[in-house]
């Protein structure tokens, strides 16, 4: 009977030919996380276990981790940004667990966890600006699916630092820094979608402040002709109206945002 090169086969028949795109993903997901450091494990450990309800817990564990690199410390800062971006519902947990342990460093040097995550979310933010336009039709199959992957990881890193920012982590002048870098290139309506992807997160807190009204109604005057541009893409136009109907709102959103419950809230939902 002939076989085909692509025939099923169980797993534990299939080599690096018959793998799934998935499967290869997972792969490589479990091959990041084989960290030698105990330390890092056990601080892994306290992110896949976070919740509302455990925080306090989990927090005060990770003050008991003994700590006694910089690389250590900057790969702590790292494994917080990258669940971050790819678990948006808990990118406020990681902000206040970041707060929470913001000032924890090594003895032999005077950099904190703190100027660490600024640091990587600046490097991942120059790398975010040097991405070409997306004319997400142009693109082969495959090249979409990256494509749908770079924008979720930018929009959620964008939430983040929105996050980190509410957490008084990131500086008032740094975000005014990135918000503006964002409207530099209008052009470029990725970065259109970026800079309302942070704005949504931090629009309420800049309007509470009165010396940066001006700031603020400048940026969204600076909005203006993008909507009014008929080559904009249609799901970035309505970003930008989602984003003003959301300040003439008073910073409310239309439907209900999902953020992490604790269990008791959960059952009194389930009880309704």
């Amino acid at each position: 009977i002939p076989t085909t090169e692509k025939r099923w086969l169980p797993k534990h028949q299939r080599n690096d030919v018959h793998t799934t795109p998935k499967e290869v993903e997972r792969n490589k997901y479990l091959s990041d996380y084989q960290l030698p450091n105990v330390t890092l494990q056990k601080f892994l450990a306290v992110l896949n276990k976070i919740t509302p309800e455990r925080f306090d817990i989990l927090a005060s564990q990770v003050d008991q981790h003994e700590i006694n690199t910089k690389e250590c410390l900057r790969e702590m800062a790292d494994l917080i940004i990258e669940r971050a971006t790819s678990e948006p519902l808990y990118c406020s947990i990681y902000a206040r667990l970041c707060s929470r342990m913001g000032h924890i460093s090594v003895s032999t040097t005077t950099v904190d966890l703190k100027s660490l995550l600024i640091e990587r979310f600046h490097e991942m933010f120059n790398k975010l600006l040097k991405f070409p336009p997306i004319q997400s039709s142009r693109l082969m199959r495959s090249e979409k699916w990256h494509n749908v992957k770079t924008r979720k990881t930018a929009f959620n890193l964008m939430t983040f630092g929105g996050e980190l920012f509410k957490a008084k982590i990131i500086r008032l002048s740094m975000l005014h820094e990135f918000l503006m870098a964002l409207l530099a290139k209008p052009d470029n309506y990725f970065f259109i979608e970026c800079f309302c992807a942070m704005m949504a997160i931090v629009g309420i807190e800049l309007d509470s402040l009165t010396s940066e009204q001006q700031q603020l109604n400048a940026y969204f005057e600076a909005l203006q002709p993008i909507i009014t541009n008929n080559a904009i893409l249609p799901i970035v136009k309505f970003k930008i109206l989602d984003i003003l109907d959301l300040r003439k709102n008073n910073w409310i959103p239309r439907r209900k945002v999902l953020v992490p419950k604790k269990f008791s809230e959960l059952r009194r939902t389930n009880l309704r």
